[in-house]
């Protein structure tokens, strides 16, 4: 059998999971404000256990009020919630899979903005990146909520979960007791390795008195924090033999603190396996069974891991959101229909942290998957694509799935418009495995797909469609600004598409994820590079791991930043701008010795035929930057939305 490892069953005490697949805890932010379990979220882990996973971790769930680390966390800390979370419970079993749900409180890493109280954590130490000062727990205070997590423990088992797992890593509470990094308490509870982790000791033994050994009890750690004073493999080495004797059945081995968000969530420049070499050290030393985590996000590496021995079971969070059937495709030896996830954290991470349900970059379905389910259409239609880009992309795919007589014209030599521009960039290689999806699937439902011909109103018309979705994209914005429209002011476009020449010393207009991330593929090549930004932040547009990372590059390639700063002419060496101090005062100043500039600030609609059309298709639409220039994710999100529209004869709303 393909993935021999990866699709062997694990005897674990009383159950016996079909492989070695597990979906790990991810927040969704699909439940109430008040923690409440919601049809969208059933749905969203029915969908994943009937997709084919071995084991389901459902989400942090907050075991008290004052642990709730985001808005809409789901909650576990009243018996009036156990109903609903028994329809989740039902969901996952229903699909085949077995069921845990985390136990979370966020400690010094929320805020009364969102719990309503002041954060609580072993001392009154802020993190570095925290919102608030914490209160240090009394002895008497931990010791309740070591009842509040048992107590949660015992409304899960009432729902039907098989066991729950203790969130120990990143930075909460449990962790922040664990660890020198955030504990500083000189009592049973800190001052020495055995007296830090005797909180989260308690907690396992507590859980597992309530409800014997029939209950699976998993426990995620932090390998590795990589801060000084944090904890390290040794660390965690010597909690995981200390959890394992107090009753835990399984590590899950995971690593990061908020100050190292990079490595929480691992985005696209870190490779696969991130936490798997701590996973294997603390396997090898302990006789725990490890779950290994962090950017596993193919079979083949996930099979490795496994076949190596270096971990019992591997999870994967974002690929389930990318893809809920990947474990079926990946048996079924259909490697090629997987969605892969490419670590971009743009639609699940990112959102998460702004408090917006998670979505996927090319994944629309996600928190749609009652909506968005595909069926046969019974009143087949021809549909013309005009633009192959992302939104172009979905929507034929989509259509063509159904059933539908498909036919996409695309301008250039290649599918993916503005992804092309992404795959140049350094470290995002990845998004080809985006266009090769797309190019993949069109291909096998059998969509007409036609390139480097740019289709006009008229060829459309004697096509005679049904219905045409516009997805012509975007191009470069230009602002009225005197010289910008000199030979030495360079579009992203002329340099990563068309090799068009730079000088030696760069200045880029435009300081958000666009304009760094150009800023750092020329630092990379030799260029002495400037940005200059209107805002009072580098990449304020992408999400903290991703911002890390590249600010990080560019602050080592020497990239200088100047913020607060409006461009009021462009010369052939020179830029005049105007800059803001923090105080609000205001100064003419200028940047010399320049040899080329690059147009970073942003784009505009390009759409030349929805007005020509519209008196002779019955139906238009426009989608993507056609529309209104945005994110990759926003395109794909309003390509399936028309593909659904078109399918049930909607008419298009502008």
């Amino acid at each position: 059998m393909a993935f021999e490892h990866l699709f062997s069953p694990l005897d674990l005490g009383p159950f016996t999971i079909r492989n070695r697949i597990v979906m790990p805890a991810l927040g969704t932010n699909f439940a109430t404000h008040n923690g409440e379990v919601t049809p969208r979220l059933v749905d969203h882990y029915g969908a994943r256990a009937k997709g084919g996973a071995g084991l389901i971790i459902v989400e942090g769930s907050a075991v008290h009020y004052s642990g709730r680390g985001f808005p809409f966390i789901l909650s576990i800390d009243r018996d009036d919630l156990i109903p609903g979370l028994t329809q989740v419970a039902e969901a996952i079993h229903l699909g085949g899979a077995h069921a845990l749900i985390q136990l979370h409180h966020g400690g010094r890493n929320t805020s009364a903005r969102v719990s309503g109280v002041q954060p609580i954590a072993p001392s009154a130490a802020r993190s570095p990146v925290g919102e608030e000062t914490p209160r240090a727990m009394t002895v008497a205070e931990i010791q309740d909520m070591v009842e509040h997590f048992a107590a949660a423990a015992v409304r899960a088992q009432k729902a039907g979960f098989d066991g729950v797992e203790i969130h120990g890593a990143h930075e909460y509470l449990v962790s922040q007791f664990m660890s020198p990094y955030a504990n500083f308490r000189h009592d049973r509870y800190g001052g020495s390795a055995k007296k830090r982790v005797r909180f989260a000791l308690e907690i396992v033994r507590r859980i597992r008195e309530e409800l014997g050994a029939g209950f699976l009890i998993s426990f995620r750690i932090s390998g590795n924090e990589y801060v000084p004073k944090g904890m390290n493999v040794k660390d965690s080495i010597f909690a995981t033999k200390e959890l394992v004797n107090a009753g835990a059945d399984m590590i899950g081995v995971s690593g990061g603190v908020y100050e190292t968000p990079h490595l929480i969530i691992s985005p696209m420049p870190l490779g696969p396996g991130v936490h798997i070499p701590s996973a294997e050290i603390i396997k090898r030393e302990t006789s725990a069974i490890i779950i290994g985590v962090g950017r596993i996000n193919t079979p083949d590496f996930a099979e490795k891991c496994l076949a190596e021995g270096k971990v019992d079971l591997v999870a994967m969070g974002r690929a389930f959101v990318a893809d809920p059937e990947w474990p079926i495709k990946a048996r079924e030896g259909r490697l090629n229909e997987i969605r892969r996830c490419i670590g971009c954290n743009q639609g699940c991470v990112d959102y998460l942290m702004a408090g917006r349900p998670i979505t996927c970059l090319y994944n629309a379905g996600v928190g749609k998957d009652r909506e968005y389910q595909i069926t046969p259409t019974a009143n087949p239609k021809k549909v013309v694509v005009v633009g192959g880009g992302p939104g172009g992309m979905e929507a034929a795919r989509l259509l063509a799935h159904m059933g539908h007589d498909v036919w996409l014209f695309e301008e250039g030599k290649r599918l993916g418009g503005q992804l092309l521009f992404a795959c140049a960039l350094p470290t995002k290689e990845e998004f080809y495995h985006v266009i090769t999806y797309y190019e993949n699937e069109l291909r096998r439902l059998g969509a007409h797909v036609t390139l480097g011909e740019k289709i006009g109103r008229d060829e459309i018309i004697r096509q005679k469609p049904d219905a045409v979705i516009v997805a012509t994209g975007s191009v470069t914005q230009s602002p009225d600004i005197p010289g910008l429209d000199n030979p030495n002011v360079l579009t992203i476009r002329q340099i990563l598409m068309h090799g068009a020449p730079v000088g030696p010393n760069v200045v880029v207009l435009g300081g958000g994820n666009t304009g760094c991330e150009v800023a750092d593929y020329l630092s990379q090549r030799g260029h002495k590079v400037s940005i200059m930004e209107m805002g009072n932040k580098m990449a304020a547009d992408i999400g903290p791991g991703r911002r890390y990372l590249l600010t990080r590059r560019l602050r080592d390639n020497g990239v200088r930043n100047f913020l607060q700063c409006r461009i009021k002419a462009i010369y052939s060496d020179r830029a005049v701008y105007i800059r803001q101090t923090a105080d609000g005062h205001r100064s003419l100043r200028e940047l010399t010795d320049v040899d080329t500039f690059v147009n970073a600030l942003g784009m505009r609609s390009r759409d030349e035929l929805s007005g020509a059309l519209s008196a002779e298709v019955d139906k238009v639409f426009v989608i993507g930057d056609a529309l209104h220039p945005g994110k990759v994710l926003d395109a794909v999100a309003e390509g399936a939305a028309v593909a659904f529209m078109v399918e049930n004869g909607e008419e298009p709303v502008h």
